[in-house]
Order: structure tokens, then sequence, then C-alpha cells
């Protein structure tokens, strides 16, 4: 052995062997170190904190907002959309998140003033609140949400038990998500005194089902299963920092991207829409039936349907929000065709004679605003004895 290892040959071997692993070695430790840096650098900053706030967002907050600092402003709207975690039938809820303007309970709900405790309790009017991002309230604290001011103002009309609104809105939600969110609890056994859902944006925003991260997700799943070793690489915090910035430049500077316009075809997926809704609708009041649950339905304010947009920070193309513009009107036709029994309580003209800026930024409502869609409700509901 002596004589071998002495050998010139056997020499060169062992240098390039010594390399090779000194080598491997500093890559397994760069690799480790950008991938630590990666990881606090995403704890630190997280992606939806790095995309560019778009100017009439900024516009908006400063009007709506002018008593307070601009750092108060950037944490409310980045408070406000922090995130989705995954949930069983429902798909996904927003995040378990503590702020300091924004509080998303663990169960699922936002919190708004004198949050009622979970689970619900038997003395009080408990209310539960259905929606998208508008109803959860983006953009406004957790007190001015319309949620919370339909407790305050409901507490004037239902003395005897003290109401307590769940806010189980979420961000990107219609009534087909909203529909099986409602089954979920009932199915639980969380049976409210009364179910509230507020629609009308997002079901035209979604023009088709399934529900929007429904495709995404069995895509990634799909990718995981096929190939399992790239997977894991990808979920590293490397390549999710490259991720998350590659999704941060495709959001670009955050304006509505104009689309393509056939008003024959816009008013066809008008009406698909609408037959959506409607088929949701009579399945969500068949569940609540059974479980003798008050429901109403309430079609919201948006700005492309009776809001002179002088008043708001944008006046150009809406984007996929474009097609409520045709769709309202129509819905408008169909609700005043609906029996009696099944009738929408209608806020979605509310708005129809402001002089002022409703919205903090391209669809989500002021506090203001909030308040007094909230009053609509309430009065709504009064009038059709749903408060008995």
């Amino acid at each position: 052995p002596a004589a071998v290892t002495s050998r010139p040959g056997w020499a060169k071997f062992r240098r390039g062997y010594r390399g090779l692993a000194l080598f491997w070695l500093n890559l397994c430790g760069l690799f480790l170190l950008l991938n630590g840096l990666a990881a606090a650098h995403l704890r630190l900053f997280p992606p939806d904190e790095l995309a560019p706030l778009p100017d009439y967002v900024e516009r908006a907050m400063a009007s709506i907002y002018a008593q307070w600092s601009d750092d108060d402003r950037a944490t409310l709207v980045s408070e406000s959309s922090h995130g989705f975690v995954p949930e069983v039938l429902a798909q996904f809820r927003e995040r378990p998140f503590k702020g300091r303007f924004v509080e998303t309970d663990p169960n699922g709900f936002r919190h708004g003033g004198n949050q009622g405790p979970w689970p619900p309790r038997d003395d009080a009017f408990n209310v539960f609140f259905f929606g998208g991002s508008t109803a959860l309230g983006y953009g406004v604290v957790d007190e001015e949400t319309v949620a919370s001011h339909l407790q305050r103002v409901l507490a004037l009309r239902t003395p005897a038990r003290p109401p307590r609104v769940y806010n189980f809105a979420r961000g990107s939600f219609y009534s087909t998500q909203e529909r099986l969110l409602f089954d979920k609890l009932v199915t639980l056994g969380e049976v409210p005194d009364l179910a509230i859902f507020l629609d009308g944006l997002n079901e035209f925003f979604f023009r088709e089902d399934p529900p929007p991260f429904t495709v995404d997700m069995t895509r990634n799943v799909e990718q995981q299963l096929a190939g399992p070793v790239l997977a894991a690489f990808r979920s590293l915090p490397g390549f999710r920092w490259f991720d998350e910035r590659r999704a941060v430049r495709a959001f670009g500077d955050g304006r509505p991207k104009k689309t393509q316009s056939d008003p024959a075809a816009d008013r066809r997926a008008a009406d698909r829409v609408i037959d959506r809704y409607l088929d949701n609708k009579a399945i969500i009041e068949t569940i609540a039936a059974s479980r003798n649950i008050p429901v109403a339905f309430v079609w919201q304010p948006v700005p492309t349907y009776r809001y002179d947009l002088q008043h708001h920070v944008w006046q150009d193309h809406f984007g996929r929000h474009e097609l409520s513009r045709v769709g309202y009107p129509r819905m408008r036709e169909r609700v005043a065709a609906l029996p009696a029994a099944g009738k929408l309580l209608w806020c979605a003209d509310l708005q129809e004679d402001a002089k002022e800026l409703l919205y903090v930024d391209l669809v989500h409502y002021s506090p203001r605003f909030s308040a007094q869609i909230a009053q609509c409700i309430a009065d709504r509901l009064a009038a059709s004895g749903l408060l008995d």
C-alpha cells in the first residue's frame, strides 16, 4: 500500500479528490447561505408589500384618510391583504393575522367592533356575513367594515338580543364559494340566526366556474405528484424568492388591463353569471330552510353602475370589472321578475346621487360608504320582516 500511495498518479488523484470535495462543500455551504438569506428576506419583506401601490390608490387613501400619516395609510393597505391559507371544502380563507388595523380570526372571520366570541353564544342574535373583499373590508380598519357597521345598526333594532356579526367574507369569493362555506359551517353545527350574502362585484369578475384558485391549486398538486424532486426544490426559500419577484414584475403598475369587448358576447356572459348566481342562491335557500335559518341576499354597489365617476379616482377602463357595467342593468331586470319570496335586497343604486369619493381604491368601499351600505341592508332587512 505504501508503494501504491507514493506513486505520482495516486497523488494526483488525491489532489483532485480533495479539490472536488472542497468545491462541493463550498457549494453546499453557499446553497444553504442563499436559502437562509432568502428565507429571512421573505419573512422581513413579505411579497405583498413589494408590489408597487398604484397611484390612484395613494390618491384615494390620501383623500379619505387625510388626517393620517403616510406610514399609517401604507400600513392599512398592506394589512388588508395578507394572503390565504387552504381550507377544506371552501378552498381557502384569509390567513390568521393580527395587525394594527386588521385582525383575522383563526376560525375564518374578520374581527369588527365589539366582536362576539367563537363559538357564538345562544343569548346573542348571531349573524353570519358572507361576500368578497368588499364585504371583508379591504382598505378600512376592523371597526369600519360593512359588517361592523351593520352590527351597530342592528343593535338599535334587536335590543332584546345583542347582535353579533361574524364577517366570513374573503377576498375573491363569490356565490359559488360562499355556498360551499355556508354549507360547511351549517354542517359542522354552527347555525346563525340570520345569514347575509353581499354579492355582485365578484360575480361578474369571475365569469366562469370553477372558482379562481381551483385550477392553480389542482395544477400545483399534479406537478408535485408528477415531479416530487422538482417540487421539493421549488418549495425552497431561494426558488420562492425568485417566484415572488417574478409575480411582482407581472403585477406591473397595478392598473386594470384593458380587454377587448364584444357587446353580444358580454351580454351572453352576463346572463350566464346571473343564472349561476340565482342557482347558487336557490341552493343556499334550500340548505338554510333545512335548518330553519333566515337568509338575505344583498346586491351591492359597484363603481360601474349608477355612480358619477368624476368623483372617483379612476375614470378609465375597469379591466375585468367592466362586465358589471353590462351585467348590473340586466340583473336589475331579473330581480324585478323574481317572486316576492325570493326577492333580493337591492342596494346597488345607493350611490346614484353621490357627489363624493366612495372608494378607497378601484372597487373597495370607504368607511363612510360602508356605513351607508350597512344602513341600507338593515333597512331592507326590517322592511322584509327578517328582523321580526
